[in-house]
């Protein structure tokens, strides 16, 4: 289970081959309609809510989450630094320098 599946509607932890997971759309699965575009707008609606749920918290409450996170995915034998990686190599073509380096510190500080 990865961050993004966490808490997800009957993924496995791989959000493959079921009806429903965090990136179940792009992996050919639909929601229970059949329709892959209601499946996927599903998805968008959900990862919009978790998104406000963090808007107007602080750096150092979202730092306590995130770290409450990767410790239960550590216990529970599901943490992946390589996906922390993979993240890294996709968002950083986004991100200035400064930004670049806060995020390669903090997935050092998650894998450490």
């Amino acid at each position: 289970m990865n961050f993004w599946e966490n808490g997800n509607r009957g993924s496995d932890s791989r959000g493959a081959g079921t009806t429903s997971g965090a990136m179940g759309g792009r992996y050919g699965t639909t929601n229970a309609g059949g329709d892959p575009r209601a499946y996927d707008r599903d998805i968008n609606e959900d990862l919009a809510r978790r998104l406000a749920g963090f808007e107007g918290k602080s750096e150092e409450q979202l730092m306590g989450e995130l770290l409450s996170s990767v410790g239960r995915m550590k216990s529970e034998g599901s943490f992946d630094p390589a996906a922390l990686d993979r993240l890294y190599a996709t968002a950083s073509q986004f991100l200035s320098q400064g930004q670049r380096e806060r995020m390669r510190a903090i997935i050092d500080m998650l894998k450490g």
